[in-house]
């Protein structure tokens, strides 16, 4: 039956190879289907791949937490990625287990997903004092912006410094972006 050849699927060997394939397959399935980018693809492989060496194994129904955790320790002791981009790592394999959870219905792990039982790693913040201009910086930008003949150079500081919106907010912005109100110009912002 259907059901049986599922069941005996779902408890063969799965490796995040297959997992990620066919999870590519399913998103082009459909009319409307779409395929993942191959920017992403490449993301979940290589993340697959990097775990696969440090455990020795391709076979995603036998993950353990303390595998998991194994490799972030690692990593983290490596010193060589920062804690933000090895949370991302631990996000992808989660990402692509979950998927193999859901081709399998929900026989891949009886419990929790392995990749998300361990922490993230904590990442030391930026103070926003140091992530903010001083005033005398903010000036001298200002100043030198008057200078410029180019357009975008000389408005584009201006209007950040006066609406506090992004350079690409507001580099984005075209002519029918802006209008005119009871003799005052605005623009709008759209997150397109």
């Amino acid at each position: 039956t259907p059901e049986t050849n599922h069941a005996k699927q779902a408890t063969r060997s799965l490796s995040f190879a297959s997992i990620i394939e066919e999870e590519d397959r399913r998103r082009s399935l459909g009319k409307d289907g779409k395929p993942l980018p191959r920017k992403t693809l490449r993301k979940y492989i290589s993340t697959a791949k990097e775990f696969t060496e440090y455990r020795g194994s391709d076979e995603a129904m036998s993950v353990t937490p303390d595998q998991v955790e194994g490799w972030k320790l690692e990593l983290l002791e490596r010193g060589k990625l920062s804690n933000s981009t090895i949370a991302q790592r631990m996000q992808n394999l989660s990402t692509v287990l979950e998927w193999g959870q859901e081709h399998t219905l929900g026989k891949l792990f009886l419990n929790k997903n392995p990749a998300q039982v361990p922490g993230r790693p904590e990442r030391r913040g930026v103070r926003s004092e140091d992530r903010t201009l001083r005033l005398s910086e903010a000036r001298a930008i200002l100043k030198a912006a008057r200078m410029e003949t180019k357009p975008t150079l000389r408005w584009l500081p201006w209007m950040m410094a006066y609406s506090g919106a992004r350079v690409g907010e507001l580099a984005q912005l075209l002519p029918k972006d802006f209008f005119e109100l009871e003799n005052r110009w605005f623009y709008v912002l759209t997150n397109k």
